[in-house]
């Protein structure tokens, strides 16, 4: 299908719509939706009715509840054409606007297989906890709170936009070598939020689908364009840090962005592709710190602690002025600190913290809401953040203990809300 934009505008052809614009109307367990007149413009749907019940109403699906919920036994799965999946690109996304009046639990995501399937199965999936407004991924992990009954949120999954290595993809870079994974997007209002990344996978293979368990509420638009682009990956920073050894933070330039500086006494190092505190001197630690123009952001790195402690920090003046999340190695937690005048932690987490491994640390950062991930879940929150809320400098500490070296890997830099993300997503 072919939607004709403004004037200069070009055209936008879809590999699935389903509009539900078709007359009102029931539909039935296995039955094949195709046509327009059944609601599906591009694409085909397969309904899977055991429980509850599916139905246009007034140009949306509107969905009960099942009287016995069992995962599977309501909802659609959509493939390209009979017999054949999507394809999965760099930047083909699939949206949906879900609307509930009984918020229980609804998923919308991408499979490997054509069929209706607890959303924790999936690939990729987003889903509508028992807890009132709150959205949980696959896993379980809750990504976003504080949403209301009968108000649209679209949400949309964006194919690809990492390599095998979790490298984020960045203009200039082929698009075959960033299929792996996937970043979540909610709409609320006017613009798309970056709420929710996964690195892995690289199905080329996929399916849409829409399972529903004990939700009451309506579904509308559900769509993939056919766009392959990855301007909704871009990142504002990127430092792999891929140098040669010994090669100093200062005269390290990143992939994308800008360049750290090194603000405190430790010994900053490029070792084996990851920068570390090489500074055998106890207390001797490495800060690096850019300005990236944002303060509300996503920051994602690989943090390995010391036998003591690495942190991010965010919305950065100086080491004693600033917000950061610490790995504690001695304790196994993750910590949210405010430093002003003084230390005040804010969140913490017992989060299995061990020296010398590799932790995925994602923190996001909007408006007065700051939350912080380590390996995909442990998350931590804190709701009342103004203290340096527009601060844009950004970066990293690795400290140093007894000579046991720290280090930092893939520091990225995204912006929460974008033109970008409200131009590319339909």
């Amino acid at each position: 299908m072919m939607m004709s934009g403004g004037a200069g505008e070009a055209a936008i052809t879809y590999l699935l719509r389903a509009d539900f614009t078709g007359a009102d109307q029931g539909y039935a367990n296995a039955q094949v939706l195709d046509t327009a007149a059944e609601g599906i413009v591009n694409g085909v749907g397969h309904v899977v009715e055991a429980d509850g019940t599916l139905a246009i109403v007034s140009n949306k699906l509107a969905i009960t509840a099942q009287t016995t919920p069992t995962w599977g036994d309501l909802g659609i799965w959509f493939e390209k054409s009979a017999g054949v999946g999507f394809t999965k690109t760099l930047g083909l996304a699939f949206s949906a606007t879900i609307n509930l009046s009984t918020w229980e639990e609804i998923g919308f995501g991408i499979h490997s297989a054509g069929s209706v399937v607890d959303p924790d199965a999936m690939l990729y999936s987003i889903q509508a906890n028992t807890t009132d407004g709150q959205l949980d991924v696959k896993g379980g992990s809750a990504i976003y709170t504080g949403l209301s009954t009968g108000v649209d949120y679209r949400i949309v999954i964006a194919c690809g936009g990492f390599n095998t290595d979790g490298e984020s993809w960045y203009a200039g870079q082929i698009a075959a070598n960033y299929l792996y994974g996937a970043s979540y997007f909610l709409q609320i209002g006017a613009d798309y939020h970056k709420i929710w990344m996964d690195k892995t996978d690289n199905t080329s293979e996929i399916y849409a689908v829409l399972s529903s368990l004990d939700a009451v509420g309506t579904v509308d638009l559900i769509s993939a364009p056919d766009i392959t682009n990855g301007t909704a990956f871009q990142p504002t920073g990127l430092s792999t840090f891929t140098a040669v050894n010994g090669t100093t933070l200062a005269a390290y330039t990143p992939e994308v962005g800008p360049a750290f500086t090194n603000v405190q006494t430790g010994d900053d190092q490029i070792q084996s592709n990851v920068i570390t505190n090489q500074d055998a001197v106890a207390g001797h630690n490495v800060a690096g710190i850019a300005d990236f123009g944002i303060s509300n952001c996503v920051i994602d790195a690989i943090v390995t602690p010391t036998n003591d402690l690495a942190a991010i920090f965010m919305r950065f003046v100086s080491v004693t002025e600033t917000w950061a999340v610490k790995l504690e190695a001695g304790t196994g937690n993750m910590i949210l600190e405010e430093r002003n005048a003084g230390t005040t932690i804010r969140a913490t987490v017992a989060a299995g913290i061990t020296a010398n491994t590799a932790h995925h640390v994602t923190v996001y950062c909007y408006g007065q809401i700051i939350t912080v991930f380590v390996d995909g879940a442990n998350r931590i929150s804190y709701t009342s953040a103004a203290f340096n809320e527009s601060e844009t400098k950004h970066g990293f500490q690795i400290d140093n203990v007894s000579g046991n070296t720290g280090s930092v890997n893939n520091f990225t830099v995204w912006p929460v809300t974008s033109s970008v993300y409200n131009t590319v997503f339909f």
